[in-house]
């Protein structure tokens, strides 16, 4: 009986001494290839402002890429498994007859998409929009 019991003990001593290392040869590889990109939408200017006479804006609309890593806290740039693209989609709302956008969605993935913002003021009533 005390034979078994030392017999266990060392079964689990080596399958410890084993599994230690290849769990954390597993963690080293997690942590290596969990690097990636997360596309980010980001419009410039980020509000418009039509002055006196001025009837059309431009916006830019380019995919912003935030580098993440493991748990998306660390970055050590070990890899980069390309950037992603990112759609979009302007709404102008319920009583958008005034305001005409060109083109209403579109996909971006390294470059900028240029947006066409158009303005009727004779539509407009009086105040902020």
């Amino acid at each position: 009986m005390e034979s078994e019991k030392k017999d266990v003990k060392k079964k689990i001593k080596k399958i410890l001494s084993i599994t230690t290392p290849a769990l954390l040869i597993i963690a080293v590889v997690i942590f290596v290839l969990s690097y990636y990109s997360v596309p980010s939408i980001k419009v410039t200017p980020n509000h418009l402002d039509f002055k006196d006479e001025e009837k059309e804006k431009l916006i830019l609309v380019k995919n912003s890429f935030k580098k993440k890593g493991i748990l998306g806290i660390f970055n050590f740039g070990i890899f980069d498994f390309g950037d992603k693209q990112s759609t979009f989609r302007i709404e102008t709302g319920s009583d958008s007859s005034w305001i005409s956008v060109d083109p209403i969605s579109g996909t971006v993935s390294k470059g900028q998409e240029t947006v066409s913002i158009k303005i009727d003021r004779t539509k407009l009533a009086i105040g902020s929009h």
